[in-house]
């Protein structure tokens, strides 16, 4: 029982040492990326949401800020719709609900949390929170509606569309967190919002400064790291590069092959072909 217990406080703790890594990797990342403008904080950054789940079930998920200019985390904030409370069903949440999202906004349950906050916020709701005046929704949409304009914001989010915006630069950055993520969380297992946290801090401190952040967090636990660690982590990355550059070649294998393929392909039909001969006097 008292190793449970151990086991359960020293996962807490590392979960905690991992959050306090990975925040200041983001803020790292934010001053590199304002060196790389010039000094100018007016950045350039696409952002993406990914789900633990696939379709429009999910209960989990994982917003990401990416810069333009070095490809790395700026920001990050997990979205969650999974109530534990004991009357969630009458629409009553406790003080320590861990449920953040839902996806609608009304005056019964106002979704303003990703809204800038202050007197100067664009966010009508947020200001009224700071002046004492109330905000009233005029303008919530039912869901059988949100389903129906869905389709205009996927459209809004075509990459023709949205690759005007990045001077000439793509979301990949995104996808590759993501990717990182889910291959730290499964999306074919459900995992708490403890858990999620975890791996979604875990993932974007390697993203952004490799694996050798990891040393980091233990130094933050109190532990000493010794050259034998710095070297696993060291070779951890050198392998995850030369399995890429792998990757990279295999697809280019591929394509070749393929190229090749179609080619003779080709050139076998047109020789098959009695009305247009491969070669006739006075054709070339």
């Amino acid at each position: 029982m008292h190793i449970m217990s151990d086991l359960l406080m020293l996962c807490v703790q590392l979960g905690s040492k991992v959050e306090v890594v990975t925040i200041q990797s983001m803020k790292q990342a934010v001053q590199k990326a304002v060196e790389e403008n010039s000094g100018n904080r007016d950045l350039t950054a696409p952002f993406d949401a990914t789900w633990h789940k696939r379709w429009h079930t999910p209960l989990h998920g994982v917003v990401t800020a990416t810069s333009v200019y070095t490809g790395k985390v700026l920001d990050m904030a997990i979205l969650s719709k999974h109530c534990r409370c004991v009357r969630e069903s009458k629409g009553e949440h406790e003080g320590n609900c861990t449920a953040n999202y839902s996806g609608t906004s009304g005056d019964e349950n106002p979704q303003h949390h990703l809204c800038p906050k202050g007197t100067e916020s664009w966010c009508k709701y947020n200001m009224g929170l700071e002046t004492g005046e109330k905000y009233i929704h005029h303008h919530c949409l039912p869901l059988p509606i949100m389903e129906v304009i869905k389709p205009v914001f996927r459209d809004l989010a075509a990459p023709e569309l949205l690759k005007k915006c990045l001077h000439g630069q793509t979301q990949n950055p995104n996808e590759c967190v993501n990717s990182v993520i889910w291959s730290r969380i499964p999306k074919t297992v459900f995992v708490g919002l403890e858990t999620l946290h975890f791996g979604a801090y875990d993932a974007i401190a390697t993203f952004n400064d490799v694996n050798i952040a990891r040393c980091e967090v233990f130094n933050n636990m109190g532990m000493e790291i010794g050259l034998n660690m710095v070297r696993l982590m060291i070779a951890l990355d050198k392998e995850r590069l030369r399995a890429a550059e792998r990757a990279v070649k295999s697809m280019e294998i591929l394509a070749r092959q393929e190229g090749r393929s179609t080619k003779r392909k080709l050139e076998e039909e047109f020789a098959d072909n009695e009305d247009s001969p491969s070669y006739g006097t006075g054709m070339y």
